[in-house]
């Protein structure tokens, strides 16, 4: 028996303007309504779905209100001064730039007649040991109390907080940062029906892609050997509506923070020579 192999190569973007549908507020899941449907012969042997390249912007944020950590809550002659962090994905020293120009801006109780100077508070990295220094003005409290603090994501979690006793004051956390939220994005799809596993329960995951570039570039995936997912399931019935999405490894949803997304996957069968019903396409004869 003689083989030819077909392959076919659709490209997907969340883009609303190239057509993507109910795309959901934080971006990271998207339909597509293909106006030729995707469908493999019942004779095709061999089917897989492959991701062979994906452009994702690195931008999901570490510090958000939907992740109840975008409040710094602090206390000076007993009266609290709360800091709301705007969402973003942050390193230790960019927080640190935000958190003093947010501080500049507020009053000093009691008198209430002067602004923090805007080093007041500092944040900076111990690399050895993998932990967040704060150093306070004398008198400056921060807090570790508050559902929404951000003082447990930089490993900060002394129940007593922290209260300068003189200015420059030093306090190492307790625990080592979790400023990297994700270390990966999962692209799924319902193209799929039985995905990559996470551990030992499979999903609809198609490719996963490890974060290569620093915080706010454009990370381009173009794997040597992509993964070949099952696509048999596709002999048996078309797919015209597909909906693709974004999850970290935790299975958690991405916030793509605004930016869109897109891949290329290709569909790849083997038919016998004779069959027809190849979708129009002129495939290289490979034999086997």
């Amino acid at each position: 028996m003689s083989l030819i192999e077909v392959e076919n190569t659709y490209f997907f973007s969340s883009a609303e303007n190239l057509g993507a549908q109910n795309r959901t507020a934080d971006g990271h899941k998207f339909q597509i309504l293909l106006d030729n449907e995707i469908k493999v012969p019942p004779s095709a042997v061999d089917c897989t779905i492959e991701v062979r390249s994906a452009n994702i912007w690195f931008t999901s944020p570490n510090i958000a209100a939907e992740y109840n950590n975008n409040i710094l809550h602090l206390e000076y002659a007993g009266s609290p001064v709360v800091l709301t962090i705007p969402d973003g994905l942050y390193s230790v020293s960019e927080l640190n730039c935000t958190i003093q120009r947010l501080i500049s801006r507020e009053l000093v109780p009691p008198s209430f007649t002067t602004r923090f100077a805007s080093n007041s508070i500092a944040f900076s990295t111990q690399t050895s040991r993998q932990r967040v220094i704060v150093k306070l003005i004398a008198g400056l409290s921060l807090l570790t109390v508050g559902a929404d603090n951000v003082a447990p994501t930089l490993g900060l979690s002394s129940p007593s907080g922290y209260t300068a006793t003189y200015d420059g004051e030093y306090f190492e956390a307790e625990e080592i940062a979790q400023l990297n939220r994700i270390n990966s994005y999962l692209l799924q799809g319902d193209i799929v029906n039985q995905g990559l596993s996470i551990n030992n329960t499979y999903a609809t995951i198609m490719a996963e892609i490890q974060l290569s570039v620093a915080p706010g570039k454009l990370l381009t995936y173009r794997p040597y050997l992509p993964y070949k997912i099952d696509g048999n399931h596709l002999k048996y019935g078309s797919k015209k509506l597909i909906t693709f999405f974004l999850t970290d490894e935790q299975n958690r949803p991405i916030d793509t923070f605004g930016e869109n997304y897109s891949f290329s996957v290709v569909i790849k069968y083997k038919v016998e020579t004779h069959t027809t019903n190849l979708q129009g396409y002129t495939p290289t004869f490979r034999h086997y």
